[in-house]
């Protein structure tokens, strides 16, 4: 293994910062249906975040799904996150009847925050579906939420 010096730094630095952006996007999962195991569907289910015959279009989550997740179903947007102190768990979704508007917003060039979809709904709440990834990711994923969404006015 070759010594660090002055001379190699800049390449160690430009070796590390290539390894962490590659270590966040396998991190960073934009999956469908398929891509979920059946413990995955149980696990949601036992959250009371999916309903018989209800199906998973979308989900935005890291790879740490038992703690947090993001998700279309053909009957809702879900968003979830699950601490070891419950005071900082929560479970938001809402049915497409109850929506009566979905705004974006674009953070995909910032390091420290997620881009997200505010979920506004008739009862005067509202929550965040947060997306990981790039603007184009964001845009699918609005897209496929819009769609759902249009089907139920």
């Amino acid at each position: 293994m070759p010594r660090l010096t002055a001379k190699n730094y800049p390449m160690m630095q430009r070796f590390i910062a290539f390894c962490s952006v590659i270590l966040i996007m396998i991190s960073c999962s934009f999956l469908d249906r398929e891509s979920l195991s059946d413990s995955d569907i149980q696990y949601i289910t036992g959250l009371d975040l999916l309903d018989n015959g209800e199906e998973i279009v979308r989900i935005s989550s890291t790879s740490f799904l038992k703690s947090e997740g993001n998700f279309i179903t053909d009957k809702r947007l879900v968003s979830y996150w699950i601490d070891s102190d419950t005071t900082k768990s929560f479970k938001k979704f809402a049915y497409y009847s109850d929506i009566i508007d979905i705004v974006a917003v674009d953070k995909s060039q910032s390091w420290t925050r997620a881009s997200y979809l505010t979920i506004k709904k008739r009862d005067g709440s509202q929550f965040n579906l947060y997306v990981d990834g790039d603007s184009l990711r964001l845009n699918s994923f609005r897209e496929t939420a819009f769609d759902y969404w249009e089907k139920t006015k």
